[in-house]
Parts: C-alpha cells; structure tokens; sequence
C-alpha cells in the first residue's frame, strides 16, 4: 500500500491569523464605543495584506492592537503559530445596545 505525504512550504503556513477580534472603550455611565468588532483574518508567509476602511473605522485600532500597543477586549491573535493574546474567557460579543457612539 502506497503512503501519501503531504508537503508543507512556507506559504502553507499562516504568519499572522486575527480571529473575532474585539476593542470596545468604555465612556461614562453605560456607554461604550466599539472600535473593533469581530474582525477576522489570517495571513500567509509572503503575502501581501492591506486593511482598507473608512476613516474612523478601526484601521489603526487593529494595527495597535496586532502590535501589543493596546489590549483587545475579546479576540486572538496568533503569530508564527503562537497565540499573543487568548481572551477566551472574555467575548467581546457585539457592541451594547446602550451604546450610541459610532463603530470606530
């Protein structure tokens, strides 16, 4: 019986995979902005990413966070295989709906 293998490169493997990531500032009283909310994506070695958005849409919120500069509220972010941030005890679920702030 013949073996099959399977052979991996680089480029099989993802360098960075964002999953429901999440960062929501809370504001006084019961209100909260929700900059980020369930983004998800995964990038591969040599590949080329662009975050496109509006402004004020979380673009710069996601970079910060991708580089440890702020902490996510929900979410994780792995590099080369190893989790930089687990926060599966703490979803970020989606925005309140007391909150009436913008989706930044």
């Amino acid at each position: 019986m013949a073996r099959t293998y399977a052979i991996l490169t680089e480029r099989d493997v993802d360098l960075l995979t964002v999953s429901n990531l999440y960062k929501h500032y809370p504001l006084n009283g019961k209100r909260v902005v929700c900059a980020v909310n369930g983004v998800s994506f995964s990038i591969k070695q040599g590949e080329t990413f662009g975050l496109v958005g509006e402004s004020g849409c979380g673009k710069s919120t996601v970079g910060r966070l991708i580089a440890s500069l702020i902490e996510p509220t929900g979410g994780t972010i792995a590099f080369g295989g190893t989790n930089l941030v687990s926060l599966s005890g703490e979803s970020g679920g989606n925005c309140p709906a007391t909150s009436r702030s913008s989706s930044r």
